[in-house]
């Protein structure tokens, strides 16, 4: 079984939360970056069996439209996968749920939804160096994996 890391992260905050859980699942095989419109997403597809972390940051209180749309566009074939909801220290508000509907209608099973901590990517005084490991350690080592 492998761990795929689906990411939508322009600042890099997201990639860094997102990091920190698939070391704890032990490591990943691969990285699908929402981020790039080259990108052909419909040619992606996940394994049966193998696990996904699925992450965006959060804006406005919701996941990326952008980042969204192309999540659509992969096939999920029922693998399992954890929605991973990264925002600035204020609120996460609908992410989670946006996401959630997104994985699910391209095929993913959703187990789990974290809300992750990263720095601001523009007021950098919140969250500032988070995730750290000195605040993520116990949480995530006490994790299980779907």
């Amino acid at each position: 079984m492998g761990t795929v890391i689906i990411e939508f992260s322009p600042t890099g905050g997201t990639d860094k939360v997102a990091q920190v859980i698939a070391q704890a699942w032990g490591g990943t095989g691969c990285v699908v970056d929402l981020t790039d419109p080259k990108t052909d997403f419909s040619a992606c597809e996940v394994v049966p069996g193998d696990r996904a972390i699925i992450a965006m940051p959060v804006f406005g209180g919701t996941a990326p439209q952008v980042a969204l749309e192309r999540l659509g566009k992969i096939r999920g074939n029922g693998a399992a996968c954890a929605l991973v909801a990264v925002y600035g220290n204020r609120a996460f508000e609908h992410a989670l749920a946006d996401m959630g509907t997104a994985a699910r209608s391209c095929g993913f099973t959703v187990v789990a939804g974290v809300a992750g901590v990263a720095e601001h990517s523009i007021a950098r005084q919140f969250a500032t160096d988070r995730p750290d490991a000195s605040r993520s350690r116990g949480v995530f080592a006490r994790s299980a994996s779907p």
